[in-house]
C-alpha cells in the first residue's frame, strides 16, 4: 500500500487515501496498529502528513480507532461507509478528517426497502438523508469533510450540494464531459429554499453535542430500526465483501510466495527438468523387460555366430 500510495502521490496533487484491512474492523487496537504502520511508512518515505488520510471502516470499533488516530497521533482519517443522520454524528464524534457517504448504496437501500424506483431525486429519502448530514455539519460549524462515493450515474452528483467533495470512475467523469453537467457547486433551479425542506428540518431536530461513543452497549443502541437495518445492509454487506477479497489476495501472495520459496532451494537437476541418466534408464528398463531362459539350442547357435569362418577359395572378399 504504501510504495502503491508513494507512486500515485507523485502524479496527484493533494492527499491520498489509504485503508487498514478490513478484515480488522471489529478490533479497534488493530486498526490503530495498522493505521500507524501504515502512516509510519509514508512518513518514512518523506510525505508530509498532511497528504496521508487512512481509511476506517464506520463500525463502532472504528470510530473509537479514529478518534485515537486523530487525537493522540494527529494521523489523518477518513471514517467510511456512513449510512444516515445518526450514524454520521456518532461518527463524527472522532473528529475525523473526512466521512465517506456511499450514495449509490444508500440511494438503492431506499428503493428496495420502499419499494419504489424515484424519477425524481428531488424527493428521494435517500437524497433527503445525505443532505441532513450535510446541513447537520454546516449548522454546529464542523470541519470534517463529507466526501460522495459509489455514485450510480454522475447526474446524481447534482442533487447533493452539501458534498465537499465527490470519487467519481473515469467513465463517469467522460459521461459529465460528454453530456456538459456543470461540476460546480449550484443545484438545480428547481432546489428549494434550504430551510423548507425535509432535510433541514431533521438536522436541526437532531441532537447536539452527543456521546454515543461513549456508549457501554455501543452507538447502534441508540439507533433506530431503519438506522441499523440501513447500517447492517451497506456497511457491513461491503465488509463482508471486502473480506472475501482480502482473502483472496492474501491466498495469491502466500501462493506465490510459497513458489518463489520452492524454486530458491530447489537443485539443478530438478529446477531445469534434467532427466536422469540414460544409463540408470536403461537399466530401469530392461529390469521391466520380461526374462526368458536360455535354452542349449540357442547357446550353441549363438556361438556358431560369433566363431571365425574359414575362407572360400576363389570368392574376391574385397
Amino acid at each position: 500500500l504504501v510504495e502503491l500510495g508513494v507512486a500515485l502521490l507523485d502524479c496527484v496533487p493533494g492527499p491520498h487515501l489509504t485503508f487498514v484491512n478490513p478484515k480488522n474492523y471489529a478490533s479497534t487496537s488493530k486498526m490503530v496498529k495498522d493505521a500507524r504502520r501504515i502512516h509510519s511508512g509514508f512518513i518514512k518515505k518523506g510525505t508530509t502528513n498532511e497528504r496521508v488520510v487512512i481509511s476506517i471502516p464506520g463500525t463502532a470499533e472504528g470510530a473509537a480507532a479514529a478518534k485515537i488516530l486523530q487525537e493522540r497521533y494527529s494521523i489523518h482519517t477518513n471514517i467510511t461507509h456512513i449510512t444516515s443522520l445518526i450514524h454520521a454524528i456518532a461518527c463524527m464524534e472522532a473528529k475525523p478528517t473526512v466521512v465517506s457517504i456511499p450514495v449509490g448504496r444508500i440511494l438503492e437501500w431506499h428503493e428496495a426497502r420502499r419499494r419504489k424506483v424515484y424519477s425524481d431525486l428531488l424527493d428521494h429519502p435517500g437524497v433527503e438523508a445525505i443532505e441532513a448530514i450535510g446541513i447537520y455539519v454546516k449548522l454546529h460549524d464542523m470541519k470534517t469533510k463529507l466526501l460522495g462515493t459509489a455514485f450510480r450515474r454522475p447526474q446524481e452528483t447534482l442533487y447533493l450540494e452539501n458534498l465537499d467533495a465527490v470519487s467519481l470512475t473515469k467513465m463517469q467523469l467522460d459521461r459529465l464531459d460528454a453530456h456538459n453537467i456543470s461540476t460546480d457547486s449550484a443545484p438545480p433551479p428547481s432546489w428549494p429554499a434550504l430551510d423548507t425542506t425535509r432535510a433541514s428540518f431533521r438536522a436541526r431536530q437532531a441532537q447536539y453535542p452527543t456521546s454515543f461513543l461513549s456508549a457501554k452497549s455501543g452507538f447502534t443502541s441508540c439507533f433506530s430500526i431503519e438506522s441499523k437495518s440501513a447500517l447492517s445492509n451497506v456497511l457491513y454487506w461491503e465488509l463482508g465483501r471486502a473480506t472475501v477479497t482480502m482473502d483472496k489476495l492474501e491466498n495469491a501472495v502466500e501462493e506465490e510466495l510459497a513458489r518463489q520459496l520452492t524454486l530458491k532451494f530447489l537443485d539443478i537437476q530438478t529446477l531445469y527438468g534434467i532427466s536422469p541418466k540414460r544409463s540408470k534408464g536403461k537399466d530401469k528398463h530392461r529390469k521391466d523387460l520380461p526374462s526368458h531362459k536360455e535354452t542349449s539350442k540357442h547357446a550353441k547357435a549363438r556361438s556358431e555366430a560369433r566363431a571365425p569362418q574359414s575362407l572360400i577359395d576363389g570368392l574376391d572378399y574385397f
